[in-house]
């Protein structure tokens, strides 16, 4: 894998890859992809608390993105 492919969005590497507005909301709601694959393709339960925690990191990363 190339360098770029392989590697997560961090601090420093935001700055090459973007301005932080755009990357960091973008990172943060990819567990939205991660938890609809799973349910898609593996069939899996989201529980009460998992399911308020994704809301809440959802809901936290839209309003910091319209501030």
């Amino acid at each position: 894998m190339r360098e770029r492919e392989s590697r997560h969005f961090n601090d420093e590497s935001t700055s090459k890859d973007g301005p932080a507005s755009i990357v960091v909301p973008i990172d943060k709601l990819s567990i939205l992809v991660t938890i609809v694959f799973s349910r898609v393709v593996f069939h899996e339960k989201l529980s009460k608390k998992a399911l308020l925690g994704l809301i809440l990191i959802t809901v936290g990363t839209v309003t910091m993105t319209m501030i």
